[in-house]
């Protein structure tokens, strides 16, 4: 069992630390409903104790790669609901030829690594690999189109997990905090069972 916080509003620099040694593994700083800004993001994830992800705000590439470039370990995208959102995450996250994320090297996401061996080519093809393989994406399924949808949205190589969004999800069906109706529980069981 993998345990972990989403972290809406505590964003002191040794958090990560203080989280990491009360036993966490992960943390998701939320940049859709929580007040983080990209400079604390930034600060936060040069803190390497634990995972650190962020919620960006929407499926948009600047708010993805900018994250991603600021060296946090990976993104969790709201309001996914079709198999070709998944595959934007994937290709807004990822280097070629996974995705078409742009390059920059030496920056916090490398940790400031200018060094490259005498065959640049090799090093860097090195260092996309390494990156690709190191980016955790996180859809997050949340309507009742994208749990219609959820089996192919876990589908798309390059996603790592998903995560149910239970109140915008009850929402979405016309039962917002529902938590106990039968329609939210046959929908929980249907993401599950993608899963």
């Amino acid at each position: 069992m993998t345990y972990g916080i989403m972290n809406f509003e505590f964003f002191s620099s040794g958090i990560n630390e203080i989280l990491s040694n009360s036993g966490l593994e992960f943390v998701i700083y939320d940049q859709e409903h929580g007040n983080i800004s990209y400079e604390q993001l930034k600060t936060l994830s040069l803190y390497k104790s634990m995972l650190s992800i962020t919620r960006v705000p929407a499926l948009k590439y600047h708010l993805i790669a900018k994250s991603l470039d600021a060296g946090i370990n990976g993104i969790m995208c709201p309001k996914i609901e079709t198999r070709e959102q998944a595959e934007k995450l994937v290709e807004y996250s990822k280097y070629r030829p996974e995705g078409k994320r742009g390059l920059a090297f030496g920056i916090a996401h490398d940790n400031y690594d200018r060094n490259v061996d005498s065959n640049i080519f090799t090093s860097i093809n090195s260092k996309i690999k390494h990156l690709n393989n190191n980016i955790i994406l996180i859809p997050l399924i949340e309507t009742a189109l994208g749990i219609q949808n959820c089996e192919e949205i876990i589908s798309v190589e390059g996603i790592d997990m998903v995560w149910l969004g239970h109140y915008d999800l009850t929402d979405s069906m016309g039962i917002v905090g529902e938590f106990e109706n039968k329609k939210y529980w046959d929908v929980v069981d249907t993401f599950i069972n993608a899963c």
